[in-house]
């Protein structure tokens, strides 16, 4: 079945996509341009290499979420970047991506 690309800033393209989409590969990337200018890119937003470095050392420990006990594939900061929260290692713990993204910004105790 097809469907009506949604295209971007509300201008449909016209293009004929399979139901299982939302946009074709040209308003995709177009979207994702708009998208990251407006909330930044993620080394902009503070997931920069250090981030990236220390998520990998979180993970290599093996331990599980701390949120649910599932298996962790990120890491969350304690005290969120847009609190005040710093990439450092004593910020950071393992999370399930599911709990990661609940939990959002929101300050939360262990």
């Amino acid at each position: 079945m097809m469907r009506a690309c949604l295209g971007v800033s509300g201008r449909r393209c016209g293009v004929l996509i399979p139901a299982t989409r939302s946009r074709c590969p040209r308003c995709k990337a177009e979207h994702q341009r708009v998208r990251d200018a407006i909330r930044g890119t993620a080394s902009e937003r503070g997931y920069n290499a250090t981030y990236r470095r220390l998520r990998l050392q979180v993970l290599a420990t093996g331990e599980p979420c701390a949120w649910c006990g599932g298996r962790a594939d990120t890491a969350d900061h304690l005290i969120p970047l847009a609190y005040g929260g710093q990439n450092e290692l004593d910020n950071l713990v393992p999370s399930c991506s599911r709990c990661n993204y609940r939990r959002g910004g929101r300050l939360a105790h262990r």
